[in-house]
C-alpha cells in the first residue's frame, strides 16, 4: 500500500461519466458509502445528470473532458493524475473506462481492476456498428486488467469460461433507510398521465427501452394476461432508443393491448413507483442482482424473475419470489395470475425478499465487500 497522509487506502474510480439505470445507481451508491471508508477520487469523461447527482452525493470528483470516445488526450492527463495522487489501486467501470484505462498499462505500475456490471456480449446489443466495434475493444483492454469484480456468480462462471483469473463477487446494495413521500396509486396515475382503474392491479417494471431486458417477452405475456383479467394492468417504466420504443408501440396497438399495457417512461421518483405496483417484474435476458430487484424488495413487493444471472442469487422460487425460464411468456403471464389470484402468497415472498435484502444486499456490505477484495488484490 502506498504511503498516503493519512494511512488509508486510496482507490482512483474511472467511468464514462455518461452512464444511466443500474450502473449509475451502483457506482453512485457504491462510493457514497465506500467514501466513508477509505479514500476514494472519481474521474468521468463527460458532464452528465451522473457527474451532478455525484458531487450532490459529496463524492471528490474530477472531469477530464473527451471530445469523442478516440480522444486519448485524456491518458496523458490521466496518468499525471494517478502519479501525483499515488492511489493505491485503479477501479474501472464501463467499456469507455476500460478502453482508456488499458492504455496505462506501461505508464504506471498501480494495479487495474474493472467492475463487470453486466455481460459485456450484450452491452451494445440495440446498435450493430457498436456491437461489432465496442464490443471487440472492450474485449481487448479487459485482458489488460489485474483483477475483475462480478456483480453475480453466474457472471464469474462466464468470466472464467472466457479464460479471465482473478475474478471477485460483489453484490449490489441499497441504503436501509432512506425517507420516501406517501403516494397512492391515484395520485401517481394522475402525475405519470395514466389511466386510473380502481380494482387494477398493476405488474410493474422498471427497465431500460434494450432488447437485453426482454421487454418483448413481458408484451407476449400481455396478451395472456389481458384475456383473463381486465384489472391486470402493467406499467414499463424507462426510456432508451425511440426505435424501440416505436417497436414496443407498435406490437401495443397491433395486438390491442393498449388497456392493459402502459409505456409510461421516465419516472423521476422510483420510490413512487414501487410503493403503488401490487407485483415487480424483470424480465432480462441477462442480468445481474439487479436493483430494480432491489428497490422493488425496499417496499416488499412480491417479484417475478427471469431464471438468468444473478437474478435466482436473490429469489428463491416461491419463497423470495417466483422464477420462470428465460424467454418463456407463458409461464411469467402464469407467474402474474398466481400472484394476483394468491394474495397470502404475495405478501409472504414480499415479505421474504425484504428482509433478504435487508440483511445480504446493503450497501454497507457492498462497500465492505469491496474494501475485502481490494485489501486482496494489493497482498496478490
Amino acid at each position: 500500500m502506498n504511503e498516503n497522509s493519512n494511512n488509508r487506502l486510496k482507490v482512483l474510480h474511472i467511468i464514462s461519466g455518461g452512464d444511466t439505470g443500474g450502473a449509475k445507481t451502483s457506482v453512485i451508491t457504491l462510493l457514497k458509502c465506500l467514501k466513508d471508508m477509505i479514500d476514494i477520487k472519481l474521474v468521468c469523461f463527460i458532464e452528465s445528470d451522473f457527474t451532478k447527482q455525484a458531487k450532490e452525493e459529496g463524492i471528490d470528483l474530477t472531469i477530464m473532458r473527451q471530445k469523442n470516445r478516440f480522444d486519448m488526450s485524456v491518458v496523458g492527463k490521466l496518468a499525471e493524475y494517478i502519479q501525483r495522487e499515488n492511489f493505491d489501486l485503479i477501479n474501472c467501470h464501463g467499456a469507455r473506462a476500460n478502453f482508456i484505462a488499458s492504455k496505462l498499462k506501461n505508464k504506471t505500475n498501480v494495479k487495474r481492476i474493472t467492475t463487470i456490471h453486466s455481460d459485456y456480449e450484450h452491452d451494445f446489443d440495440n446498435n450493430i456498428y457498436k456491437k461489432i466495434l465496442f464490443t471487440m475493444l472492450n474485449k481487448k483492454s479487459l485482458k489488460t486488467f489485474d483483477g475483475f469484480i462480478t456483480m453475480a456468480k453466474d457472471f464469474e462462471k462466464d468470466m472464467i469460461r472466457r479464460g479471465f483469473k482473478n475474478i471477485f463477487v460483489a453484490y449490489n446494495g441499497i441504503a436501509k433507510h432512506r425517507s420516501h413521500a406517501e403516494i397512492t396509486k391515484e395520485a401517481f396515475c394522475k402525475r405519470q398521465n395514466i389511466p386510473y382503474k380502481e380494482k387494477s392491479f398493476v405488474v410493474g417494471s422498471a427497465t431500460r427501452l434494450h432488447p437485453v431486458k426482454g421487454i418483448d417477452v413481458l408484451l407476449k405475456a400481455c396478451k395472456v394476461i389481458k384475456d383473463y383479467s381486465e384489472d391486470i394492468v402493467v406499467w414499463i417504466a424507462g426510456y432508451g432508443d425511440e426505435k424501440y420504443l416505436r417497436e414496443y408501440e407498435d406490437y401495443i396497438h397491433k395486438n390491442e393491448l393498449e388497456e392493459t399495457v402502459h409505456l409510461i417512461g421516465f419516472v423521476k421518483d422510483i420510490d413512487a413507483f414501487y410503493q403503488v405496483i401490487d407485483v415487480n417484474t424483470i424480465t432480462s435476458h441477462s442480468e445481474a442482482v439487479c436493483y430494480a430487484l432491489l428497490e422493488g424488495a425496499r417496499f416488499a413487493k412480491p417479484s417475478i424473475g427471469s431464471r438468468v444471472g444473478g437474478i435466482p442469487e436473490l429469489i428463491e422460487d416461491n419463497v423470495t419470489g417466483l422464477l420462470f425460464p428465460d424467454n418463456d411468456s407463458k409461464k411469467l403471464a402464469e407467474s402474474i395470475t398466481k400472484i394476483y389470484e394468491d394474495q397470502v402468497l404475495a405478501q409472504r415472498i414480499g415479505k421474504n425478499l425484504h428482509d433478504k435484502v435487508m440483511t445480504e444486499f446493503t450497501d454497507e456490505a457492498m462497500a465492505k465487500r469491496y474494501v475485502e477484495i481490494y485489501q486482496e488484490m494489493l497482498r496478490g
